[in-house]
């Protein structure tokens, strides 16, 4: 299933989702200027890699690195998938934290995935960080915003279970029908893909997939656990429905 539209009002203008995803955009765009043959050398260089955080954890360029890997994308569809979570599921959690705060929470939560798949990863498979350049599971760059929006999910589904999300259901030929269903199914489904997908890459030797299974689970519970404490002092703002 695939959100559309939340069905739920903000009080607030979100300008700071709005500069993430302009900033993501803008990003990518200056990524279609490289050549596709330099792109990969240049994620290396700019994005990080799990290596990088086992043997260097303390280095300033493995954090600006992490940071940077949140705002690059490896094609339309990555970019496309993760703008459209967040423009649907941000604006309430900026309600509820504020911008700057809110800017906060993301980071946090990106930072979070992206270490989550890092130990996973070096937990559960060599990660041939002694032959530098190879494409093992410790060199190959980690890029993408899914892991800052992934807690952006696990925060929306803890303060908002019951707001309606009206989400098309694909069919093999198309687009299929749309249904308002309640976050808690909607973001309930996709968590429950991650965490399937994740153990079962656990066993798989592709750990060359693309995706970051992981980053995704981990990002969704640092997302879910700052909101049960923050709601716990600070009661989210009451639903307030649109059509």
């Amino acid at each position: 299933m695939i959100p559309y539209k939340l069905m739920r009002r903000t009080e607030v203008r979100p300008y700071m989702t709005y500069a993430i995803f302009t900033v993501c955009l803008a990003v990518f765009f200056w990524e279609l200027t490289i050549p596709r043959a330099q792109l990969m050398g240049t994620f290396a260089e700019i994005a990080i890699t799990g290596c990088q955080v086992t043997t260097q954890f303390f280095s300033p360029k493995t954090w600006l690195d992490i940071l940077r890997s949140m705002f690059l994308h490896g094609g339309w569809a990555h970019l496309f998938g993760n703008m459209l979570y967040l423009v649907i599921f941000g604006p309430a959690l900026e309600e509820y934290f504020g911008k700057w705060r809110f800017l906060g929470f993301y980071t946090f939560a990106g930072v979070a995935a992206a270490l989550s798949q890092i130990f996973v990863t070096a937990a559960t498979r060599d990660m041939g960080c002694a032959v530098p350049f190879l494409p093992t599971a410790g060199n190959v760059p980690m890029i993408g915003a899914s892991g800052a929006i992934a807690g952006v999910l696990g925060g929306f589904i803890l303060m908002h279970p019951g707001v309606k999300v009206r989400s098309i259901l694909p069919l093999f030929r198309g687009a299929g029908p749309m249904y308002d269903m309640p976050a808690v199914l909607v973001l309930g489904f996709w968590i429950g893909l991650q965490l399937l997908s994740g153990f079962m890459a656990l066993n798989s030797s592709a750990f060359l997939s693309g995706v970051a299974y992981w980053a995704h689970i981990g990002g969704f519970i640092a997302g879910a656990v700052t909101i049960f404490f923050a709601t716990t002092f600070f009661p989210a703002p009451p639903q307030r429905r649109t059509d």
